[in-house]
């Protein structure tokens, strides 16, 4: 009996071996992936603090949560010598546990809910020296929804378009809010914005930046902003617009926040695909965008016509 006890103990302790082992992969993975879902091999950025990112400098402006949901500014501005994408997509927020939390509409603080029209979204291809400030929100990921309030370890994560990991990470735990630095709150262009009322040629057409009128309110409790364009053919044939996306039209205020494009009000010729201009004959065209009213639409705000869009160029007009 005592030799079968000592043949028996080895095969025990490699039983044991052999339990242990398969045992370890399933303690590992369960302790170490939520880790690894989030960004933290990134240095962690705080509010306020201006990180640069191959020629865009980002910063951290605005953490909320009394929306039930986080919001989050940032102001950026392009300070390389190429065009840059910046888009609300290329973020991502996470909980301390790794989970994602999903993308939202912007609420307001009347409850109203539109990207577009009540809260400035971040994004938008930035000329070199073209600054830019915007909002993007996330809700909660439990499966029944509920409030998103401020919670240890929520972290935003900036993962620029063909990158494999993000390049800045910032730590949204608490709600704040800080000014934009000095060197982000304003454009600076190499060539200095045309001013209202001067022509701009685009090969066989001239546009002409007329100026800016208000009309009421529109959409969500908002003013509408009405900016006023004169196009003029000078060409052999005529000159149609097309498809709504060969060009477009924007506005942002001197801070670099975009105004939501209005496509209801009457009188706007926002998605108007069908102008055809005559040669030698001259067009008026107004665009009509909405100012959340949150600031005024102060001189130094930029009108912008994007020439063409799949190259990025653009033709910048600043108010009076």
């Amino acid at each position: 009996m005592k030799k079968n006890f000592v043949l028996l103990t080895p095969c025990l302790l490699i039983l044991i071996l052999v339990m242990t082992a398969c045992a370890s992969p399933t303690t590992i993975a369960t302790s170490v992936l939520p880790s690894l879902a989030t960004p933290t091999q990134n240095p962690l950025h705080s509010l306020g603090q201006l990180v640069k990112l191959n020629g865009l400098s980002l910063v951290l402006i605005g953490v909320d949560y009394t929306q039930s949901q986080l919001q989050v500014t940032f102001a950026a501005k392009n300070f390389g010598s190429d065009i840059i994408s910046a888009s609300f997509i290329d973020f991502s927020a996470y909980q301390a546990d790794g989970t994602s939390l999903k993308s939202d509409a912007c609420f307001t603080t009347d409850g109203n809910s539109h990207p577009d029209y009540a809260v400035p979204s971040f994004g938008g291809s930035l000329q070199p020296g073209e600054n830019l400030k915007g909002t993007i929100c996330w809700k909660s990921a439990a499966p029944n929804g509920g409030a998103l309030v401020a919670q240890t370890g929520i972290m935003v994560a900036f993962t620029p378009e063909g990158s494999a990991k993000p390049a800045g990470t910032w730590d949204v735990s608490n709600a704040g809010k800080v000014d934009a630095p000095v060197e982000l709150a304003l454009s600076d262009f190499a060539t200095p914005p045309y001013k209202q009322g001067e022509v701009v040629k685009l090969k066989d057409i001239t546009v002409t930046f007329d100026g800016i009128t208000f009309q009421g309110e529109g959409q969500d409790k908002t003013r509408v902003v009405l900016a006023h364009f004169t196009f003029e053919n000078n060409g052999a044939a005529s000159y149609k617009f097309g498809d709504f996306l060969s060009y477009s039209f924007s506005l942002k205020l001197a801070d670099g926040s975009p105004l939501g494009t209005d496509f209801t009000t009457v009188g706007c010729q926002n998605s108007d695909s069908n102008v055809e201009i005559l040669p030698a004959q001259k067009h008026s065209y107004t665009l009509c965008f909405v100012d959340p009213g949150t600031t005024s639409l102060a001189p130094g705000s930029l009108v912008i016509f994007i020439s063409n869009p799949d190259e990025g160029n653009k033709v910048f007009w600043v108010t009076e």
